[in-house]
């Protein structure tokens, strides 16, 4: 679905939006509908996500996920240069850019980076929320969710 969506900003708040919503919601279209902005064609992303094509990425997902070592956990697992751990996993969901400006050392940083990065609410992409909502699916039966 996310292939549907056309720039990395508007991909990442899709994906933050179904990320709080699914938790809640089983219901992939009608969470899909109600992340949608008015720039995302929603029936792209349903029709996508019902078609072989669809199938076939949420298969290779399966796939790459089911091969990480340590297994996830939970959900969303973040490994970042291949490591997953909890520093990582914080960082990563309190403040995604900062994480980003403080790690990656390659040639195409962002400009937001080149400038003293702060983070506030004005000024994030909307971050993960760790809220009541949204916490992690943990696999295991007997954590259905944890507030760290």
């Amino acid at each position: 679905s996310i292939a549907k969506v056309k720039t990395p900003s508007q991909q990442f708040k899709f994906i933050n939006c179904v990320e709080r919503k699914d938790a809640t919601n089983f219901d992939y279209e009608q969470v899909a509908t109600e992340c949608a902005s008015e720039s995302i064609d929603v029936q792209d992303i349903i029709y996508c996500y019902n078609s072989p094509e669809g199938v076939s990425y949420q298969h290779e997902i399966a796939l790459v996920t089911e091969s990480l070592s340590p297994a996830h956990e939970y959900v969303p697992w973040i490994v970042a240069n291949g490591i997953h751990n909890d520093d990582i996993q914080d960082q990563v969901q309190i403040d995604l850019l900062q994480y980003v400006c403080d790690n990656y050392n390659g040639p195409k940083r962002s400009k937001d980076c080149t400038k003293k990065y702060v983070y506030n609410e004005e000024n994030a992409l909307p971050p993960f929320q760790i809220d009541d909502v949204f916490g992690k699916c943990y696999l295991d039966n007997e954590k259905t969710s944890t507030r760290d």
